[in-house]
């Protein structure tokens, strides 16, 4: 039996009480950084605030100081292998751009808010100067939605470099750097090392209590999932009111929804388009990798074309369902119904484990199994496909997705949540789910971070500049103008 272990994490109270655990004052003066741009954050959406003026005089400040914390450290990691100093010196570029032009983009700003007050005073009189100058309020729509993007684009920058940091300083199997003396370096790898220990120890007490149950792992399981349906629907989403005649009452309502929104809700008309386009990409996506899958078990081709024919695939399935959207989905009723079938596939994924665990624990009562001949993989499919085609019949022929209250839709949304935890709680009986989410989680983050956020940073950092330096210059003509 696998035990817990709590040693240098956060509940270490040996380190606790030896002191050990105090951390660098670098690392202080990072989190505190960190703690005030959170608060400045918050001020900065608060528009035409009689602070506005002095909140971009600290976020610049505050901005041009903080890189001085970390840069060093940031600058001094690298790696022995040839591809992973390349991506550090592709993310060190990256990354020292971006600050540079923000800190540019910044100082316009500071010069375009101080052009605005000045224009203020001169446009209006002495006796309501006060009321007038104590905002930056232009009621000008196109600076004062460059403003907003640039303050977007502001903290998403920051975030993301908050990010490409956290990367840089943790482990990962994409960039092994060479170990440092850095306190800053240690720490933050340390506290970023918290998650993982603490769900792997939460995982290991989970299994070795459930380890005491004496039966065999698919009962367990099974059990497991009955339970937690039959709490989770009826202790969150469904609500049975108290009908004296309840079979006057259709099935639909004889019970009420909680806690679970229209998944059609108004703003899906007014952004028709764009749902539409996402699920073309989906329904691409979709198609390429059953494309791929075709290629790699029916013709058994190599994986590096199987790989390539996969993205050749979905460029043209992607294009051409693009191309052809509106005509393939002319109306909201199409959409719905795309959308519809996505998530029926959802539950057949999700339905399909569970009936396969039923008819095992039944086929067990005859002393036969599914695992035999193949027999699990073609009953596999057979119940997927079953689900899949059952559910979007059923809805699609009772008009679920234009139903006019969407309670029939609310009910499958309800029932497709409550499968999906609790399957997750039943295999998480056994296995380590938990910790395989967030690894999985875990790994797509810092692919982002590391292939992708350097290069995005640099494009947002030079759509700030173009954004600050047109305003700076619509106000420019104020800016010799004493007052």
């Amino acid at each position: 039996m696998e035990r817990v272990n709590w040693d240098n994490t956060l509940l270490d109270w040996t380190k606790l009480k030896s002191g050990s655990l105090n951390p660098d004052k670098t690392f202080l003066f990072y989190m505190v950084s960190v703690a005030m741009y959170c608060i400045s954050f918050y001020f900065l959406f608060m528009k035409h605030l009689p602070s506005e003026y002095i909140i971009f005089i600290f976020i610049f400040c505050m901005n041009t100081i903080f890189p001085f914390i970390w840069i060093k450290d940031l600058l001094s990691i690298d790696s022995e292998n040839l591809f992973a100093h390349r991506l550090v010196v592709y993310r060190n570029i990256g990354v020292v751009v971006a600050l540079s032009l923000q800190f540019i983009s910044l100082f316009f700003v500071l010069l375009k808010n101080e052009n605005v007050r000045k224009m203020k005073i001169l446009s209006i009189n002495e006796n309501n100067n006060r009321q007038k100058t104590e905002n930056l309020n232009t009621n000008d729509e196109g600076t004062e939605k460059a403003d907003r993007i640039i303050a977007i684009i502001f903290v998403t920058i920051t975030t993301l470099i908050w990010g490409v940091i956290g990367v840089a300083f943790s482990d990962n199997n994409i960039i092994k750097t060479d170990s440092t003396d850095s306190p800053l370096f240690e720490t933050i790898r340390w506290l970023l090392n918290q998650p993982y220990q603490f769900i792997h120890n939460f995982e290991i007490a989970w299994h070795n209590f459930m380890d005491r149950i004496h039966v065999s792992p698919l009962v367990k399981a099974f059990g497991m999932y009955c339970l937690t349906f039959i709490v989770t629907l009826f202790g969150l989403f469904v609500r049975i009111p108290n009908f004296k005649h309840p079979r006057q009452h259709n099935a639909i309502d004889r019970f009420n929804i909680v806690n679970m929104g229209h998944i059609f809700p108004a703003f899906f008309l007014r952004n028709l388009d764009k749902y539409r386009s996402f699920s073309v990409f989906i329904l691409s996506l979709i198609v390429s990798l059953c494309f791929a899958t075709i290629i790699m078990f029916a013709l058994k081709m190599p994986n590096n074309i199987v790989i390539g024919s996969s993205f050749i695939g979905l460029a043209v399935f992607l294009g051409g369902f693009l191309g052809k959207r509106k005509e393939l989905f002319p109306d909201a009723v199409s959409v719905k119904n795309l959308i519809f079938f996505f998530l029926s596939a959802i539950f057949a994924m999700v339905g399909t484990p569970v009936v396969l665990a039923g008819v095992q624990l039944l086929l067990e009562l005859f002393s036969t199994t599914l695992n035999f001949n193949g027999r699990l993989l073609y009953s596999a499919i057979f119940i997927f496909t079953g689900l899949l085609f059952t559910m979007f019949g059923l809805g699609v022929y009772q008009k679920w997705v234009s139903n006019a209250n969407g309670k029939s839709m609310q009910m499958f949304i309800v029932t497709l949540v409550t499968m999906a935890f609790s399957l997750f709680t039943a295999i998480n009986t056994k296995y380590k789910v938990s910790l395989g989410i967030y690894e999985l989680i875990k790994t797509i983050m810092q692919l982002l971070l590391v292939y992708v956020t350097p290069f995005a940073l640099v494009v947002l950092a030079l759509v700030q500049f173009i954004f600050s330096y047109r305003n700076y210059m619509k106000y420019k003509q104020f800016e010799k103008i004493k007052v």
